[in-house]
């Protein structure tokens, strides 16, 4: 990424209420090293500062050493890393030469630690893991993370795989995980927390918590913007062309975003949406799902059911009813 998108971001955000996250992420981001990421913050460093824009980092940690460390502090950057669990669960995630990563992951997690950086993880969870959830799960709470989120492997982008679509297999990881996790509850699981609080809410207000999917956009390295889904960055469709709906060098987010609604998959989604709601037992917690899925899964955006939304939300759902 260049400085000049860098600066064009920073300054559409410039008049925005409130807080707003600039989450670092896609392929590595610290591969682009750390003189020029640092370059990068540079624009929102008022902002920052002012209190009004907080950093997060999604990194396989492989690169991270002392010198990160202190930038990660430096300019307060949540991080979050990502392993599958122990040695044996890691297998898939190699370096460029095809050869195991783990060593690396583990090396650049204890330098957050020696530095003590909170740190979160997301773990994905594929037909080699889903019968020892137990046994992820005490690798986290060992591992010294504050927050697991699972995700359960899925179609999409150039990823063209997709965990068991067997329900009583998912089903089971999910208790399984959600089981230990209440016995031993001393790191927060993302999923968990998230369905704990929308029941909660529903409880006590004896209706469905209101909220409506933001358009949640995504800048490339050259600027272009997607909306709803990172991974819509590189996809190509006969239907839809492509997802990019402009270029924060030529317009602003403001802009961009005050005109999302008129993109055809921006409003097939919404269709889809709203068709979820009326056929889903289950819409009120997921809210309609996930754009990106429905498009790499079904073709289109304006789709309902897909593999992954029974794995990650319905299957959670029957999971956590069943066992409380």
């Amino acid at each position: 990424m260049s400085l000049l998108v860098s600066e064009a971001v920073a300054k559409s955000i410039e008049d925005e209420k409130g807080n707003t996250r600039i989450t670092w992420h896609g392929g590595e981001p610290l591969s682009c090293g750390i003189r020029h990421f640092r370059t990068l913050l540079i624009p929102f460093e008022s902002q920052r500062i002012a209190g009004r824009v907080t950093h997060s980092i999604q990194t396989n940690a492989t690169l991270i050493n002392d010198e990160w460390c202190s930038l990660f502090k430096e300019h307060a950057i949540h991080v979050g890393v990502s392993i599958d669990g122990p040695q044996w669960a890691n297998y898939k995630r190699v370096t460029w030469g095809s050869k195991e990563s783990y060593s690396h992951v583990m090396r650049g997690i204890s330098f957050l630690k020696k530095h003590q950086i909170p740190f979160t993880v997301i773990c994905v969870v594929g037909d080699w893991s889903l019968n020892r959830a137990r046994e992820l799960y005490e690798f986290f709470c060992e591992l010294g993370c504050f927050e697991v989120g699972f995700n359960i492997e899925e179609k999409v982008g150039i990823h063209d795989f997709l965990a068991s679509d067997s329900g009583e297999l998912v089903k089971g990881f999910w208790e399984e995980l959600f089981i230990a996790w209440r016995g031993n509850p001393i790191i927060q699981v993302r999923e968990f927390s998230r369905i704990l609080s929308w029941m909660e809410t529903v409880s006590e207000s004896k209706e469905s918590a209101i909220y409506h999917q933001d358009l949640f956009p995504s800048v490339a390295h050259d600027g272009n913007v997607v909306l709803l889904s990172p991974e819509l960055l590189d996809a190509r469709s006969k239907h839809y062309n492509n997802f990019v709906v402009s270029n924060v060098l030529r317009q602003s987010l403001s802009f961009i975003l005050a005109s999302g609604e008129e993109f055809e998959y921006v409003r097939d989604f919404r269709r889809g949406v709203e068709k979820c709601a009326h056929v889903c037992e289950y819409s009120e917690y997921c809210m309609g799902g996930q754009a990106s899925n429905k498009f790499f899964e079904l073709g289109s955006t304006d789709g309902t059911e897909t593999i992954y939304c029974r794995n990650a939300e319905q299957r959670l759902v029957d999971a956590i009813l069943s066992v409380v």
